[in-house]
């Protein structure tokens, strides 16, 4: 049975998100910090990485819906709606401060995209989108905040998630965040987290994927197609 590492540390939320709205542009804080003015701008180094990264094959895909999945500020949500041609737009999330505020972003900039709040293990849609996002949460859902049990199910869910592409982001297992919060520790699951069994479940259950580069050195992004 999952235990749920979010319901027994309160002080497991290290940025609390703020909106700050200045004359002509939005700043969001937290998780991510980012300016909205005429487009979307990141502000801080990491997420500049990662912008890197992804925004250049933006413009190769083609996507009317999009899924955000622990979307925390929905700032590669929002990247997409303001790259491509205003696509629909879901994020995921569970933690309650950064929806409010996402949902006060949503009445400013007059957008009408949906926010959800849900575990990912009892996340499930109608419907497959055409892009989705999974950044920075595999090592989360394998056993932690939510229980998929293997890394294995975890791919398997990502992948009927989609009917066109998925951005990956892969955490290894000697991340210093991940040992830290003892993600892929922390109930029991079958021990197949690791980059091996990662690429041989991303060959099993997508028809290509595309290595992007290093988010930071214990992170890898890949860019998966159906």
């Amino acid at each position: 049975m999952s235990v749920n590492l979010l319901d027994l540390n309160k002080d497991w939320q290290q940025k609390r998100p703020e909106l700050i709205l200045e004359h002509n542009s939005i700043l969001f804080k937290g998780y991510q910090n980012y300016e909205i003015k005429n487009g979307i701008f990141p502000k801080d180094k990491k997420l500049k990485k990662k912008t890197a990264l992804i925004k250049p094959e933006l413009k190769n895909l083609k996507a009317e819906s999009v899924l955000d999945l622990g979307c925390a500020g929905l700032y590669f949500g929002l990247l997409v709606y303001y790259e491509l041609n205003k696509p629909s737009l879901t994020g995921v999330e569970i933690d309650r401060e950064y929806i409010e505020k996402l949902n006060d972003l949503s009445k400013y900039l007059k957008l009408d995209f949906n926010i959800i709040e849900s575990r990912l293990d009892l996340f499930s849609p109608s419907k497959q989108y055409d892009l989705v996002f999974a950044l920075a949460i595999i090592h989360w859902i394998y056993s932690c905040s939510s229980y998929f049990g293997s890394l294995d199910n975890v791919i398997k869910f990502l992948a009927n998630l989609t009917n066109k592409y998925i951005f990956i982001e892969f955490v290894d297992e000697n991340d210093p965040v991940t040992k830290k919060l003892n993600h892929i520790k922390y109930n029991d699951a079958e021990p197949d987290y690791s980059k091996e069994h990662f690429l041989n479940y991303l060959d099993k259950y997508f028809s290509s994927h595309k290595f992007l580069g290093n988010s930071k050195s214990t992170r890898e992004v890949y860019l998966c197609q159906k």
